[in-house]
């Protein structure tokens, strides 16, 4: 998933010396939501005119799979 706002928005949070606390807020937020051990990286990218977090999230199956019958 990608976390983002707008450009302007994003840059308040950087002008702020806030960025550190959005990545950190961002990366509880979907730890929180799907797991812990779900969350299997993150990224943070500022090479585009919008500074964006890439979240990887990759659900863990502890139950039997169930093929679809076909």
């Amino acid at each position: 998933m990608v976390m983002t706002s707008d450009n302007e928005g994003m840059q308040k949070i950087i002008d702020a010396g806030k960025l550190d606390q959005w990545i950190a807020d961002n990366i509880k937020w979907v730890r929180d939501t799907f797991g812990s051990d779900n969350v299997v990286g993150a990224a943070l990218h500022m090479d585009e005119r919008t500074p964006h977090l890439h979240i990887a999230v990759v659900p863990i199956v502890t139950s039997e799979r169930k093929k679809k019958a076909r």
